[in-house]
């Protein structure tokens, strides 16, 4: 039941993280590459990357 929770509230921080910066990230990406496909792919990337770190993400720390 515990891991379910903290599950859920990894995902629930993940959420927030990625409402939050995937339209700023992708723009600047899209800025740099030109190219739709291109800057959505490498902007999945970035969140894959926030996935797989989320343990380490520090909100008290987080970009205002």
């Amino acid at each position: 039941m515990e891991e379910n929770r903290v599950k859920f509230a990894a995902m629930m921080q993940f959420e927030q993280i990625y409402q939050k910066y995937s339209r700023k990230i992708y723009n600047y990406i899209y800025s740099r590459l030109l190219n739709r496909e291109a800057a959505e792919d490498v902007t999945s990337e970035v969140f894959i990357k926030v996935m797989e770190n989320l343990h380490r993400y520090d909100a008290k720390k987080a970009m205002p």
